[in-house]
């Protein structure tokens, strides 16, 4: 072999060994994108050329209720039927609810009777219920304590429900739940009076 046939060969060999290694750096690339856009819930492919999916951001504005109020946890299985094949983690959901909410694409409405908060799209008409309609049961006591003075819980129960706090509840079952609370905020945030009745401190 002459010697100018001998460089042609060891520049084609130094030239194919390069390609690989740019395709091998490549293939290592896109892998670790997606893998980290499966982390980040961002859009991904299964296959190069294959049609990117649809992050879980638009896919839950896609699905999501837009002519009623929903708790969050109907979400996974909303999604989990619009997309079977793909695997959903309610913390990825809830991550992507936090945004959601930052952006306007989701305002919360009120607390149900069983005390999930429900959400609704911008879209979803909403009766207004109340200030109290999307607080703490604790804050909901505060706010009609300190605007109408001490009360016994019954009567905090029947407060609460007319400025908007779970007004479809069973006053009996959210009589419970607000004992049980002021035995938590107590005495921090509220005290038992000597005629029975509770204050905030």
């Amino acid at each position: 072999m002459d010697a100018l046939k001998l460089l042609k060969e060891q520049a084609k060999r130094k030239r194919d060994k390069a390609y690989k290694a740019a395709r091998d750096e490549y293939q290592a690339n896109l892998k670790e994108i997606d893998q980290l856009g499966m982390r980040l819930s961002l859009d991904v492919r299964t296959k190069r050329g294959t049609k990117r999916k649809k992050t879980i951001y638009d896919l839950i504005i896609e699905h999501m209720p837009k002519d009623q109020p929903f708790p969050l946890r109907d979400i996974l299985p909303i999604l989990q039927k619009a997309e079977p094949h793909r695997l959903f983690l309610e913390q990825t959901i809830r991550v992507m609810f936090k945004r959601l909410i930052d952006n306007g694409e989701v305002r919360k409405v009120r607390k149900s009777a069983h005390g999930f908060m429900l959400w609704a799209s911008p879209s979803c008409r909403i009766d207004e219920l109340g200030p109290l309609a999307t607080v703490s049961i604790a804050d909901a006591m505060e706010y009609v304590l300190r605007r109408e003075g001490p009360k016994r819980p019954v009567e905090i129960v029947l407060a609460v429900q007319k400025h908007g706090y779970r007004v479809d509840a069973s006053p009996r079952v959210l009589l419970a739940t607000l004992g049980q609370a002021l035995k938590r905020n107590s005495p921090g945030r509220f005290t038992l009076l000597t005629n029975g009745r509770w204050s905030t401190v």
